[in-house]
């Protein structure tokens, strides 16, 4: 029945990113409504029942199906399955509250990151300078911003944006722990020494990510 193909377009419709639902609703509606429609003459091309109860035959002129319906940008989506964009939803209290209170949108937001599968992950390739002093400290923001997002603790470790900066190639481990010193008032462990594991923003290290988040594209 059409009411039962309808609930089932739904359900299909639910699964694929927002950005794509309405296109891919109209779509499937319109091939649901066309498969209901009853057979029409030959002479026009259709297939037609065979009176007599044998097999239905296609006017050999009558160009074949497609086998996906859907438009190319639903192909493609079908490919990259669990993609998607951030909603407000899908964060942290905590992380809401940082958005509006810094007037950061839902939309910048996703200029920086994506959804798949559930998980939250990172788009940005390039924070915006050359220097490794900048370089570190922004590997540190960033990285707490995602645990943000997700946990609502703006928080990494220093084993973690070590490793980021080796692999920028922006490590310096002569002026790795004077990075952070320099840069204390940003965080909260107070003095950094060579105990100091974790990296929690304070509220300036909040305010200085906020203005960073909006310089990134």
């Amino acid at each position: 029945m059409l009411r039962d193909k309808l609930k089932e377009i739904v359900e299909l419709v639910a699964l694929v990113p927002e950005r794509f639902q309405e296109r891919c609703f109209e779509m499937l509606l319109k091939e649901a409504i066309e498969g209901h429609k009853p057979a029409q003459d030959p002479d026009k091309g259709t297939a037609q029942t065979n009176p007599k109860g044998g097999a239905s035959k296609k006017d050999p002129a009558a160009k074949p199906e497609d086998p996906d319906p859907l438009d190319p940008e639903k192909k493609l989506e079908n490919k990259v399955t669990g993609q998607g964009d951030i909603a407000f939803v899908d964060l942290h209290m905590k992380a809401r509250r940082f958005l509006e209170k810094n007037g950061i949108s839902i939309e910048k937001l996703n200029d920086l990151f994506y959804k798949e599968n559930g998980e939250i992950l990172p788009l940005v390739e390039d924070y915006g300078t050359t220097k490794v002093s900048e370089t570190q400290i922004r590997i540190a923001m960033f990285q707490a911003l995602l645990a943000g997002l997700k946990e609502g603790e703006f928080a990494t470790t220093v084993e973690s944006v070590r490793t980021e900066c080796k692999d920028r190639k922006s490590y310096d481990p002569n002026n790795f722990s004077a990075i952070f010193k320099n840069k204390a008032g940003l965080f909260d462990f107070g003095t950094f020494t060579k105990e100091t594991t974790d990296l929690r923003l304070s509220e300036d290290g909040k305010k200085e990510l906020a203005a960073f988040i909006k310089t990134l594209k």
